[in-house]
């Protein structure tokens, strides 16, 4: 076991000393939650600088560790830590890291985002030449092509993606273009780690890569969840390249696709990490707009009510920090 999964045990251990049953599960419970969304805030301050991108990843990674094995946020956390690790210059590692988002996915369910990560985690592998790794994770990717939970819009994306892994073939269409930009930004991220010394030159590179992103999840269709996760990337970009206005911007227009989608869950996860740069812009404003679109979002019967607590937890937090 892990050190840090060491230290988690011992935290629900000792949590539950002391107290009922029932009581001590909810509170470990709620602990565990509370010191994950502590560490992915750590994980957001510490990509403000290049040279802690590594540390950042590693951030994420811990706060997927406090989270239940039902907690999709996880994912979300270690999809971004895999980008930040590739960011890095730490292909092996970035690559081990989608590879367990894509796990974590499958098991939950997801199988598109389970596909794209074993996609995402295929093309570091092929940048490093590993061609085991390409055809293991391709097959685990064309196996999930053949859910019948899958459209056939995404059907034919992972096909298509999974085709330019195993050979580089050109496609001259819409989806082809999304994901050449998608290997383009990839490309771009591994690049920019050997320069770190060039700040000015660094963040003008990782603005360009974060537009990348963008353009690459306004290609996709509307119901593509996997957009939003570009869109969550892209908005870690912009932050890193001191753009803290418009990585807000991108949050807030991934919370909408994700709203508009039915994840609700992201939706309004995405509306509090931009809550909480606009909180260090020093906008309160835009903080109390956002918590509120987020707040609302607690009102759905789509929800469950852990879903619910969790998103209202972190409101009461946000709020409190803003009345201090």
């Amino acid at each position: 076991m892990k050190p840090i999964a060491r230290i988690a045990s011992a935290v629900l251990l000792l949590a539950a000393v002391g107290a009922p049953p029932g009581v001590s599960a909810q509170r470990a419970v709620s602990d565990s939650l509370a010191h994950a969304d502590s560490i992915r805030h750590r994980a957001l301050r510490l990509q403000a600088d290049p040279e802690t991108f590594y540390q950042a990843a590693i951030a994420y990674k811990d706060a997927a560790l406090y989270r239940r094995s039902t907690d999709v946020t996880a994912i979300g956390d270690l999809i971004l830590a895999g980008h930040l690790l590739n960011a890095a210059g730490q292909q092996d590692e970035a690559m081990e890291t989608l590879e367990e988002a894509a796990e974590r996915a499958r098991s939950l369910g997801d199988i598109e985002r389970a596909a794209q990560a074993y996609l995402d985690a295929a093309f570091v592998a092929e940048a490093l030449e590993d061609d085991d790794a390409v055809q293991r994770l391709g097959t685990n990717a064309e196996m999930l092509a053949a859910s019948p939970l899958l459209s056939d819009p995404q059907r034919e994306h992972i096909l298509r993606r999974l085709r330019r892994a195993r050979s580089g073939e050109a496609l001259a269409v819409n989806v082809a273009r999304a994901d050449s930009l998608h290997d383009e930004a990839l490309r771009g991220q591994a690049e920019r780690a050997l320069r770190l010394a060039d700040a000015l030159r660094a963040q003008g590179e990782w603005e360009a890569v974060g537009r990348l992103f963008v353009e690459e999840a306004e290609l996709r269709p509307a119901a593509d969840p996997s957009a939003v996760d570009l869109m969550i990337v892209a908005a870690n970009l912009f932050y890193a390249a001191d753009l803290p206005m418009r990585a807000r911007e991108v949050l807030e227009a991934a919370g909408d696709r994700a709203e508009a989608s039915g994840d609700l869950v992201r939706a309004a996860r995405a509306y509090l990490d931009a809550a909480t740069i606009a909180e260090g812009e020093g906008h309160e404003g835009a903080v109390r707009d956002l918590v509120e679109r987020a707040k609302g979002l607690t009102e759905s019967p789509l929800l469950s009510e852990e879903q619910k607590e969790r998103i209202r937890q972190r409101i009461t937090r946000l709020s409190a920090r803003l009345e201090r």
